[in-house]
């Protein structure tokens, strides 16, 4: 993990493990898109400037259900974002787009 040079603070070790840990709650069962990840089984290093290493993290199969976070303009702005990780990237994004736009159009919502 590591960030662009000249945007201010700094990436280590600790921060790292912080802001995981933070984030995730489930250490041990955390839902990612193509997999459920044990985050205790994986270690950190410092590996330069900025710079830190991750690895060892062992995981379970998918789930059979997608994790979404969703929101709706009510004078309000918010910004969300959806991520999807290689192998078919691609093919995850429609398939996650195929499933929002039935579920919302079930709710009786119209996506332009």
């Amino acid at each position: 993990m590591t960030k662009h040079p000249g945007t201010g603070g700094r990436v280590t070790v600790a921060g790292i493990v912080e802001q995981l840990m933070y984030e995730m709650g489930r250490t041990q069962g955390y839902i990612t898109p193509d997999c459920i990840s044990d985050f205790t089984t994986g270690s950190t290093e410092h590996a330069g400037t900025d710079v830190v290493r991750v690895s060892g993290i062992k995981g379970q199969p998918a789930t059979d259900s997608y994790k979404v976070s969703i929101s709706y303009s009510a004078g309000y702005k918010a910004v969300g974002s959806l991520v999807y990780s290689w192998p078919e990237a691609y093919d995850k994004a429609k398939a996650a787009d195929a499933i929002l736009r039935r579920r919302l159009g079930a709710l009786g919502f119209r996506i332009r």
